[in-house]
């Protein structure tokens, strides 16, 4: 035990009991935390001196000797669109182009239409139940059967339905007993006046001759109908398989010549101005006047947009959008500088109304800008003043070296263009999808037909056929045991190969130049017995009007099928013109895809069964 000595101590107090002290300190701090929001949705201001110095940390302090513009007067002209070229230019343009009416249809319709009726008997014998309808509206119910025996809808004789049971199922229910509409329009056309009315009956069925006047009605309202149902053209032509992309040509008249642009790469269903650019192919456009603009005085209003930052510090913004949430990844260039633009700059944009026709080319050729003290600025165009090619909206010259045999062409750059293009469309489920992939560890590609068409020209799963098909491979083979050599292992036959070749005209020492040639899927059955499987679909054709095994080979560029693949799909689209019209057409589009792929394909392979 511990004993501490303390000498000379004395006790004052004997009686006292002696207890040890011990300090403690209580900390005081004030607490901020409130339920209540009302003080700090006030924002109350207690120093003056807060005011200026958030002045001073916006830069307001800075400012410029420069006023508000007030009035802004626009002079120019504008010439519309007049003809279109649908496919790649090249001698023949001129001739192969068509007039165009902006009124009629809108740019993307002309662009992506193809045939619909030819590949698609449901929706022929659809149009023969209309007629039916039609008829017994008519009172003429008993005719219906007659046109069914003239005009019957009948199975293809070429036994392409294949593994499409559903569709096998349909006609053998539709055949011969279904109006084939397709058939029957085309013989009414036969028979159209120039104004649209029926100059006779047809030659098939015989119609008693009290029953012929109303029977004619109703076969021109009919055929009427039809026409407005479906955009049909004769071909795709501006498809460009090659790339599977559109191509296209629009030229306009103007005073300085006729001014060609083209677009060779549009396939994602929203066309505008930047998809074209200046070309040196002349469409031979009919020399028009052009319109020029009011030279009326606007009034040009601040820029606003959704999230725009709030202009005061008391002003609540909108939180239902929030460019603080948006994400970007270092290649994504227009995405950052759509939040650089919304978020960091001021509130110095404005927004002048000029009304111009649509379909049409606009030059602007005197921009003046008066502001609240009367100053008078000339805006001159975004671009650089030394001839570096650099701009902003505006449409890019054709590319270096191509000429304009002589023609006297206008400065692309100096005109605008308000394309006749629809804001929205409604798009149906894929009549036909293909993937196109690389394989890297069988250095080749794969096109990969998803759906297709099927005999009714409803869309069927081609995976379901091949699997149906691989099980029936496995059937035959339960009997064999040990060891079995393959000199190829076996790929699902909706995978159709694309080789490497070297491009046509090109010389593979000096510059080799790569495509990707379509070929045909070998089948062997367990017989021994083999064949060659083509595409079912129309995506990888290049003459549908040909047997598969007649047209030319399908051949696509190597840089269109890059590392993250592409999928190319066929399907119906409808939408609303200027003129309230209903528009349904077919067309197709590309877009990007998963990456890479890999099929299994090995070569001399031993396995164990």
């Amino acid at each position: 035990m511990l004993t501490l000595d303390i000498a000379n101590a004395v006790l004052l107090d004997p009686g006292r009991v002696i207890r040890p002290a011990v300090t403690t300190w209580t900390r005081v701090e004030p607490l901020p935390l409130s339920t209540d929001l009302q003080p700090g949705l006030a924002a109350p201001i207690a120093d003056p001196l807060w005011l200026l110095a958030r002045q001073w940390q916006f830069l307001e302090f800075a400012g410029e000797d420069a006023g508000t513009p007030i009035e802004v007067r626009i002079d120019g002209d504008s010439a519309p669109l007049a003809r279109v070229l649908a496919g790649i230019p090249d001698k023949q343009a001129a001739t192969r182009a068509t007039d165009y009416d902006n009124s009629a249809m809108p740019l993307e319709v002309v662009v992506e239409r193809e045939p619909v009726w030819a590949t698609h008997p449901r929706l022929a014998a659809e149009a023969g139940l209309q007629l039916q309808r039609m008829l017994t509206a008519a009172k003429l119910t008993s005719l219906y059967k007659s046109f069914v025996a003239a005009y019957p809808l009948e199975p293809p004789a070429d036994g392409s339905a294949g593994a499409d049971r559903d569709g096998v199922e349909w006609l053998a229910l539709a055949g011969g007993r279904a109006l084939d509409g397709r058939l029957l329009a085309a013989t009414l056309r036969l028979l159209r006046n120039p104004d649209g009315s029926l100059s006779d009956l047809p030659p098939q069925p015989a119609i008693a001759t009290k029953s012929r006047q109303t029977a004619l009605s109703v076969l021109q309202d009919w055929l009427a109908w039809y026409g407005e149902l479906l955009v049909d053209p004769v071909s795709a032509d501006a498809w460009n398989a090659q790339r599977q992309e559109y191509a296209f040509t629009l030229s306009a008249a103007t005073p300085d010549g006729e001014l060609s642009l083209e677009a060779d790469e549009y396939a994602d269903r929203h066309l505008d101005w930047y998809a074209l650019r200046g070309s040196a192919t002349g469409l031979d456009a009919a020399a028009s006047v052009a319109t020029p603009l009011a030279p009326r005085p606007v009034l040009p209003v601040p820029a606003q947009y959704a999230g725009k930052p709030a202009d005061r510090y008391w002003e609540f913004e909108d939180q239902t959008i929030n460019f603080g949430a948006l994400t970007a990844g270092p290649t994504d260039l227009s995405r950052l500088l759509l939040a650089e633009f919304g978020l960091i700059y001021g509130n110095d944009w404005f927004v002048i109304p000029l009304r111009l026709p649509v379909g049409s080319v606009t030059r602007i050729a005197h921009c003046a800008v008066r502001d609240t003290f009367g100053v008078e600025t000339l805006v001159t165009p975004s671009r650089n003043d030394d001839g570096t090619p650099w701009a902003m909206f505006e449409l890019s010259e054709r590319p270096a070296g191509l000429s304009s045999a002589g023609r006297r062409t206008p400065a692309t750059r100096d005109w605008w263009l308000l394309a006749p293009t629809l804001a929205q469309t409604l798009e149906g489920d894929a009549l036909e999808r293909v993937a196109l992939f690389r394989d890297e560890m069988a250095n080749m590609a794969w096109a990969v037909e998803h759906r297709v068409q099927g005999a009714s020209g409803m869309p069927y799963a081609r995976y379901d056929e091949a699997s149906i098909r691989a099980a029936r491979s496995t059937a035959d083979a339960a009997g064999v045991t040990g060891l079995v050599y393959r000199l190829a292992t076996a790929v699902p036959e909706h995978w159709l190969p694309l080789v490497p070749v070297p491009a046509a005209g090109s010389n593979p020492a000096l510059a080799p130049v790569t495509q990707y040639e379509r070929r045909a899927m070998l089948r062997v059955d367990a017989d021994g017995q083999r064949s060659r499987v083509q595409p079912k679909g129309l995506l990888l054709r290049t003459d549908p009007g040909v047997a598969v095994d007649a047209e030319p080979p399908l051949r696509i560029e190597d840089e269109e099928i890059g590392r993250a693949g592409i999928v190319v799909e066929r399907n119906f689209q409808l939408a609303r013109w200027v003129d309230g019209r209903t528009l349904v057409w077919l067309g197709r589009s590309k877009q990007y895809g998963l990456g890479e792929g890999s099929s299994g394909l090995r070569f001399d392979v031993l396995s164990g069964t």
